[in-house]
Formats: C-alpha cells, structure tokens, sequence
C-alpha cells in the first residue's frame, strides 16, 4: 500500500526539521559562545582549505536557505489553496 502524502506535508516536515536544527544551532551558540561545532565532522581532514569555522559558517548559510525556503514556500502553498485542501484527511489522491 503507498500513500501518496500532498506537498503541503512535505514542506511542513521539511520546515519542521529545519526548526529543530535551528534551534539546535541557536543553543549551540548560546552554550557555547561561539566555538565551531565538533558535530560537523571532520571536515577539515577531507578538504584541507576548509578550517572548522568555514565549515560551521557553511552549515549556517546552508540552513538559513533550508530554513527560509522550506517556510517560504510552505506559506506561499498555502496562501494559493482553498482551505477546504488544506485540511484534507485523505491521501488517496
């Protein structure tokens, strides 16, 4: 059995998991003051041009554009429906 789920549910759990990491991201900083997170990896080693804090300022900017955009076009979905889609139960079709 597939369900196929409407894109409204996909955008909403991309900018569910995009407000998770940001708020990950924002205590991080505040626990941390600062320091590039060891979370990343080593990217360091794979790349030698790229030092931790490049790499941490790469995850920032990535998830800006993950974070802005994921809501963005959630919003921009939304506002173009009828509710009467948005509160569809069925994900038959």
């Amino acid at each position: 059995m597939s369900t196929k789920l409407p894109q409204i549910a996909k955008l909403s759990c991309v900018a569910c998991v995009a407000s998770g990491f940001l708020a990950y991201r924002v205590m991080h900083y505040y626990v941390t003051g600062g320091k590039p997170c060891g979370c990343l990896g080593q990217l360091d080693v794979f790349v030698p041009l790229v030092t931790p804090s490049i790499a941490s300022h790469m995850s920032s900017v990535l998830l800006g554009f993950l974070y802005v955009g994921s809501y963005a076009l959630l919003i921009s979905r939304s506002a173009c429906r009828p509710t009467s889609e948005l509160t569809r139960t069925s994900y038959d079709s």
